[in-house]
């Protein structure tokens, strides 16, 4: 639910109205549009990539070639998941899903996060009431509901089938049914986006600042960083086959770091663009990391 997405299909970041892809590796520059207004959310799943402008329009492009799919038009935009199948739009009357059976609209106010399943079959709802619900993608049927403590819920993201993380001002928690348990937290930040798998055993965050990949269940700290010039909009894991650590940033950027050398990348520029620059403190722990991915 925001301005970074990360899949095999590109790895995704929006700045202002202009929305900048990069193939899944951040190797290369792959392309750069402008669009109409002013982009509120991002999604990159299968082989699509999805955006959402502030005027309510969703566009499926294919993450290939970038030619236009399919598209929608939805009222009151506030966020964007994306899933193998299609997208869910949180509006401020509920979640609507567009696919390739067209749209339906889950009457659920008051979202505050979103985000589908890792199978897509499920999608994970916060709201601004600190509740967590988990619905059946295919029909809205709710499948459990929690309450987490802390005010409006940030981030949800499926560790493993039945769990999921969900965050709520400086705390994570972990929901598993009905049953909520605090997993970390960072006093006095904001966590503002979690992520989890292709393995289970980590887990990441984003709070201000700071991004933290972590080991599971330890809670170890694999890898960090902190930037001083631009801001994490969040981060994601690669696909079985890829140990890649990657976080998009403000400004239209983003790093990859390598889990298995602690080595640091940056996204180069589109043709034409500058090439920006900002600072950031790494830190890397090799044997929670080798454990972790072990």
């Amino acid at each position: 639910m925001g301005l970074f997405a990360y899949s095999q299909a590109g790895f995704v970041v929006a700045h202002e109205n202009e929305v900048r892809v990069w193939d899944a590796k951040i190797d290369g520059p792959r392309r750069w549009r402008p669009l109409n207004a002013r982009i509120v959310g991002v999604g990159s799943a299968g082989a699509l990539i999805s955006t959402l402008e502030e005027s309510g329009m969703l566009v499926l492009w294919d993450g290939a070639t970038g030619a236009y799919v399919a598209g929608s038009e939805f009222r009151g935009p506030t966020g964007l998941a994306a899933s193998g199948s299609g997208c869910a739009v949180a509006t401020r009357e509920g979640v609507e899903l567009f696919g390739p059976s067209g749209r339906t609209a889950f009457p659920v106010p008051g979202v505050s996060a979103l985000r589908f399943s890792n199978d897509g079959a499920s999608l994970g709802l916060g709201f601004q009431d600190g509740r967590v619900s988990i619905l059946e993608a295919a029909s809205g049927r709710p499948l459990r509901e929690a309450q987490i403590p802390g005010g409006a819920v940030t981030a949800v993201a499926e560790r493993v089938p039945g769990e999921w993380f969900a965050s709520a001002g400086s705390a994570l928690h972990l929901v598993t049914g009905a049953d909520v348990t605090r997993v970390t937290g960072l006093g006095g930040k904001t966590i503002t986006d979690v992520w989890s798998g292709p393995r289970a055993t980590m887990f990441a965050l984003v709070a201000d600042q700071i991004t933290v990949a972590l080991e599971w269940p330890s809670r170890d700290t694999i890898c960090s960083q902190t930037y001083v010039d631009k801001t994490p909009l969040g981060v994601a894991f690669g696909p079985p086959g890829d140990d890649g650590f990657y976080v998009g940033l403000t400004g239209g950027d983003g790093n990859r770091r390598e889990l298995r050398t602690g080595d640091l990348y940056r996204t180069d520029p589109h043709p034409g663009h500058v090439r920006n620059r900002w600072m950031v403190m790494p830190g890397f722990e090799a044997e929670v990391a080798a454990r972790a991915l072990s």
